[in-house]
C-alpha cells in the first residue's frame, strides 16, 4: 500500500514570501519544477516482478503517468489536479 504524507503549514506571510524566495531559488538553481509530475517520478519505485523487488523503470513510469493524466489526476504538464483527491472512496492506488 503506498502512503501518502500530507502536511498543512499556518504561515504568515512573511513565512509565505520565504517559502516561495526559497521555491524559486530552488528551482532556478537546481532545475527543480515544483508542483509537477514528470513522467519518469516512478522509475525508482520497487515492485516485486518474477519473485524479486526491482525498479519498475521509465518505460511503465511513463505508463503510469498516462493513466494519471488519462484518468483526470493530472494535466499535460503533468501538474495535479482538483481531481487529486486521495480520501475520495473512489480513489484507488
Amino acid at each position: 500500500m503506498i502512503q501518502i504524507n500530507k502536511l498543512v503549514v499556518m504561515a504568515n506571510e512573511s513565512y509565505e514570501d520565504f517559502a516561495s524566495k526559497l521555491q524559486t531559488e530552488y528551482s532556478d538553481d537546481c532545475g527543480v519544477r515544483f508542483g509537477l509530475i514528470p513522467k519518469d517520478a516512478f522509475a525508482e519505485i520497487n515492485w516485486v516482478k518474477g519473485g524479486e523487488a526491482q525498479a519498475i523503470g521509465k518505460e511503465e513510469s511513463e505508463k503510469v503517468w498516462q493513466d494519471l493524466f488519462k484518468t483526470g489526476y493530472i494535466d499535460k504538464d503533468g501538474a495535479l489536479i482538483a481531481a487529486f483527491n486521495y480520501d475520495d472512496p473512489a480513489f484507488i492506488f
